[in-house]
């Protein structure tokens, strides 16, 4: 698959589908994509803040530039938000195709986020071991990213699997 192949398959075709199998290469170009359109738009933010600030138009304390400042930002997260839903799908979809379950991407946010809230009632509640719970959390949450992104790397089942056919030989 090449990448305006994938691009379309992931945005046009299977934006929000989450069922079926995808391959390395579509899976890596939308991923290149995904992350040349924030390049793209970070860059454009970036730029737009720079003009403000070149022209004197953003001072401190002046709220009505700051808000201007935020506008590109919100753009920013627009896009994010658009390609959010096929990045997801996409991805399921990828371990789908090494034949795990598309749940497996949801581990590391989720056991992210109760470090995040462990490290937060540690400083509610002054508990120090909350903290290293936390902080223990954080370090799995980082292995279970790993592995989740080795599976991206590897070959695919040959021919079909319990998520469907084998979408290297799905188009013969």
């Amino acid at each position: 698959m090449q990448f305006i192949d994938a691009v379309s398959t992931c945005l046009l075709k299977k934006y929000h589908s989450f069922e079926g199998r995808a391959s390395r290469s579509e899976f890596w170009w939308f991923m290149l994509f995904f992350m040349i359109c924030f390049v793209l738009t970070e860059l454009s933010v970036e730029v737009f803040w720079l003009l403000l600030t070149q022209a004197g138009i953003l001072v401190e304390q002046n709220m009505p530039a700051l808000l201007g400042l935020a506008l590109p930002y919100l753009s920013l997260c627009i896009v994010c938000l658009i390609l959010l839903t096929p990045l997801a799908a996409v991805t399921v979809r990828r371990m789908h195709d090494v034949n795990k379950s598309g749940k497996l991407i949801l581990l590391p946010t989720v056991v992210m986020l109760v470090s995040i809230l462990s490290a937060l009632a540690a400083k509610s509640f002054e508990q120090p071991t909350l903290l290293m719970f936390g902080a223990a959390l954080s370090s799995l949450a980082g292995i279970l990213a790993i592995a989740c992104f080795m599976m991206t790397l590897i070959k695919g089942t040959s021919g079909p699997n319990r998520f469907g056919a084998d979408p290297l030989f799905a188009d013969l």
